[in-house]
């Protein structure tokens, strides 16, 4: 008997399990309705999308198989949208986490760059500002410790100190009129003349004196020039405004014909004269008696020699003072007394001055030895003119 009951106990939960099973099963797409879950005929069982697709072998409840050969439910996964949690990507939009990139932003941190803003730091640069450091620095660069006068260069045509940072600090060298290349200052070919120690020099760029133009001699030197100086063939007196030859032409002449001579030369568009006894004694150097203004009596009307009046009678001349013995036979600057830039015989020399005692006579001075005096008109003498 208590076998019998537990035989009949065994069939009934056999009974029963296969009744709840039988249950459990519904034949899909019978009336249109989820079975399981799955989107059947456009209802949504699960929650997801509906499509209204056909339910006879489709995918049970969102999974990737497929009976019947298309999408289970009108979405290839299981959550309802193209990725498995809801948007492309599994956190609900393209990437990871709620947007394009995986901290809800484009970039980890909230925007394009991983800390807020462009760059990593906040604005266009690393540091805060629009160059890498900052200013100097902030503290995400090593600062530079500046050590001075590391270096030098050009700058604004002068040549500055730099520190090892690159900072500009004090002039080393100042290039005046020089060119500046690279690290220092360069000669060019400017140069000026101008006078040095009474002769005239040229001067390079910086200023300084080098090679020696011309020597001016007693004449001494002003400007640019020396007060006495010579240019083709010319030579100008700057202390009284007259212009000589440099050197006679001619040879030596009667006195009528040194009046012709020179008023004939045409030496630098011409002009010239036969100069008078004042105007000649104002090439007198180095014999103070027979200079213009000397203790030599002779003059004639010069207003440039300070002469007013003429004094040219015998009366005006004396041994001692228009022969000086103070002077000695070619003690001038150059063996002459005239100035060293004059070329020619050291000898006498024909003024246009005549004798006021004897018209036939005329005065002359004779450089070699210092001496005025007068001789006749028809003796043969040299001849420099004046204009």
């Amino acid at each position: 008997m208590k076998k019998a009951f537990t035989l009949l106990l065994i069939a009934l939960l056999a009974l029963f399990f296969n009744a709840c099973t039988s249950g459990g099963k519904d034949d899909p797409g019978a009336d249109g309705d989820a079975a399981d879950g799955d989107v059947t005929d456009g209802d949504a069982a699960d929650g997801d999308t509906t499509d209204g697709d056909k339910t006879d072998g489709d995918a049970s409840d969102g999974d990737d198989v497929d009976r019947d050969g298309d999408a289970p439910d009108a979405e290839e996964p299981a959550d309802g949208d193209d990725t498995p949690d809801g948007d492309d990507t599994p956190d609900g939009d393209d990437t990871p986490d709620g947007d394009d990139t995986p901290d809800g932003d484009d970039t980890p941190d909230g925007d394009d760059t991983p800390d807020g803003d462009d760059t990593p730091d906040g604005d266009d640069t690393p540091d805060g500002d629009d160059t890498p450091d900052g200013d100097i620095s902030d503290g995400d660069e090593e600062s530079c410790i500046p050590t001075a006068h590391a270096l030098y260069a050009c700058d604004s045509d002068d040549v500055y100190w730099y520190d090892s940072c690159g900072n500009r600090e004090e002039m080393k060298e100042e290039c005046d009129n020089c060119a500046c290349s690279v690290d220092s200052c360069v000669a060019n070919d400017e140069y000026s003349s101008s006078c040095y120690d009474e002769d005239v020099y040229w001067y390079d760029c910086h200023g300084a004196p080098q090679e020696k133009v011309e020597e001016c001699g007693a004449d001494g030197c002003s400007g640019e020039k020396c007060n006495f100086f010579c240019l083709d063939g010319v030579c100008l007196d700057r202390a009284t405004g007259f212009e000589w030859q440099q050197e006679p032409t001619g040879g030596t002449m009667t006195w009528d014909n040194a009046i012709t001579h020179c008023q004939n030369l045409d030496l630098d568009g011409g002009g010239w004269r036969l100069p008078n006894i004042s105007e000649l004694r104002t090439l007198v150097r180095g014999c103070v008696d027979i200079e213009t203004g000397g203790a030599c009596g002779v003059t004639d009307v010069c207003t440039p020699c300070g002469d007013a009046t003429a004094c040219l009678a015998d009366s005006c001349w004396t041994d001692a003072n228009c022969n000086p013995s103070s002077c000695a036979d070619n003690g001038g600057p150059t063996g002459c007394y005239w100035p060293q830039q004059l070329s020619g015989t050291c000898s006498w020399y024909w003024s246009s001055s005549s004798f006021e005692d004897f018209p036939y006579y005329a005065w002359l001075v004779d450089f070699g030895p210092g001496y005025v005096l007068i001789h006749n008109k028809d003796s043969y003498y040299d001849v420099r003119c004046v204009r």
